[in-house]
């Protein structure tokens, strides 16, 4: 892929459009051979622009994704970030290096509502853990609910996500973890 072909391309195409503007959701679908961005408004279902990156490693599509959307989206705007995958099992390295997560999350500045299937909910709380407490508030920071699917009705809060929760709510940031259905 030329990202420095498509970019300069792609941003003369964004930046003529108004209404990008106006969106407030954004949904990452990854599946077995791409990953998708999409930014909508909360009043129509259906995505205002959506970009797809083809690629043999999912791994591999997070970080141009990540500079794309940093670079032309108006993601202060977005308000509702989901992360789904629509795979039966994500093909993500296990060693992946967990800093292309916190790039990508970086620029989501206004999100306060995460949605996120198991799977990558796994690999979102492994990248922050790498953070030191006195920084997990840098990252999504107006953050308030996070919505986990596949959690059960009277489960508690995930072990991989405790460490999380405990340091925004010591850092006078708490966030609310919901069951997604």
């Amino acid at each position: 892929m030329d990202i420095d072909f498509i970019l300069p391309q792609l941003y003369r195409l964004i930046s003529q459009v108004e209404s990008f503007n106006s969106c407030d959701r954004a949904t990452v679908r990854t599946s077995d051979s791409a990953i998708r961005f999409a930014i909508s408004r909360e009043t129509n279902r259906f995505p205002v622009l959506s970009l797809e990156i083809w690629c043999s490693e999912l791994d591999e599509r997070l970080l141009p994704l990540a500079q794309v959307c940093s670079a032309f989206f108006p993601l202060s705007t977005l308000i509702q970030l989901d992360i789904v995958d629509d795979v039966f099992r994500l093909h993500w390295k296990y060693d992946m290096d967990a800093t292309q997560w916190l790039e990508f999350l970086d620029p989501f500045t206004a999100v306060k509502d995460l949605r996120l299937s198991d799977q990558a909910a796994r690999h979102v709380f492994q990248a922050w853990e790498e953070l030191a407490d006195e920084r997990v508030t840098e990252v999504l920071p107006a953050l308030q609910n996070i919505f986990l699917e596949g959690l059960e009705p009277l489960e508690s809060v995930p072990k991989y996500i405790e460490g999380f929760v405990a340091a925004r709510q010591l850092s006078g940031h708490p966030v609310a973890v919901h069951r997604w259905e």
